[in-house]
């Protein structure tokens, strides 16, 4: 029998497009030869989950944290009260489809696989594949890039979307990966909250010790890209986070050239900006200069990495070779 598996939804409360997700998991999850269950981490800290599930999604545990803790937390909340070995991380405005799960499942039988993640389709658009990303330095920063919803109009080459491929980072809203490993390697750092990026910090980890990140097609599942965050957070302060959360990832990762490169593109962006008079840019670096002791004592943490930055780039770009 194959490993169960959990599946995790942290929430902030009853939606429509949480009641569509859950909708999509007994069918899906009753095609998967493994005791799987499913777990409703209630993030809104009142309590609001409770008596909705209990006619919308009966078969859910309810995992209540007491207050607020954010995505990356909530979901961390709901993978330590997890039972089964391999958990699924899940949006909650994400829809899976039948079959999505035994390819995921099948991805970490490698046993140097870290996570898994499937073909993500914006909105159900075939075209439009969140999880096919690559990391590309420009400027002295490390970027996520995603091609396939940038630039619909240049799809990437057929083999990137018809095979296993390596990928930098597995989308935190929708991965497979397995509940110790997460729990041993520390979890999302909390140096990234209140969101965004804790997801590649994490993966990234694992291809620094030697491990893989994979895209893998024959899983697929529909993203609403409804932006959970984005309706209770004001778009300024959601673009400043994932902007601080930039420069903190490569304080913590990068090394040799991409390195000194990002330092010396950091000075100039700075003196230009004093000189232009662009506050939000010095505003940003000051946010994530407040954190600039937390993000080197997370570096001095880690172990040496088993590859360059730049080298481990090439590695995990989904489009390369």
């Amino acid at each position: 029998m194959r490993a169960g598996v959990s599946v995790v939804v942290p929430a902030l409360g009853p939606s429509e497009h949480l009641a569509r997700a859950l909708a999509s998991l007994p069918d899906a999850l009753a095609l998967h030869p493994g005791p799987d269950e499913v777990i409703l981490v209630d993030d809104s800290g009142r309590a609001l989950l409770r008596d909705w599930a209990a006619q919308c999604a009966p078969y859910a545990r309810i995992v209540a944290p007491g207050r607020n803790r954010g995505f990356a937390g909530a979901l961390g909340a709901g993978i330590e009260a997890a039972r089964c070995a391999l958990v699924f991380c899940m949006n909650s405005d994400l829809a899976v489809r039948p079959g999505f799960l035994e390819p995921l499942v099948e991805a970490l039988e490698a046993g140097d696989v870290f996570a898994a993640v499937p073909r993500v389709l914006r909105r159900g658009d075939a075209d439009g594949v969140e999880s096919l990303v690559r990391l590309e330095l420009s400027a002295g920063l490390a970027r996520v890039r995603q091609p396939c919803v940038e630039d619909p109009c240049a799809p990437p080459p057929p083999a990137a979307l018809g095979q296993v491929r390596p990928v930098p980072f597995a989308l935190g809203g929708a991965c497979l990966l397995r509940r110790a490993e997460f729990l041993a390697s520390g979890g999302f750092d909390p140096l990234f909250e209140p969101f965004y990026l804790e997801d590649l910090d994490l993966c990234w980890r694992g291809w620094r010790a030697g491990r893989r990140c994979v895209h893998v097609p024959a899983s697929v599942v529909e993203h609403a890209n409804q932006g959970t965050i984005g309706a209770v957070v004001p778009r300024s302060l959601v673009l400043d986070a994932i902007e601080k959360n930039q420069l903190l990832f490569q304080w913590k990762h990068l090394d040799g050239e991409a390195l000194c490169a990002h330092l010396d593109q950091l000075e100039r962006r700075a003196l230009d900006a004093w000189l232009c008079g662009d506050r939000h840019v010095l505003e940003v670096l000051a946010l994530a200069l407040e954190q600039l002791e937390d993000a080197l004592t997370a570096r001095a943490a880690l172990p040496p990495p088993t590859a360059p930055f730049v080298e481990l780039i090439g590695r995990s770009d989904p489009f390369a070779g």
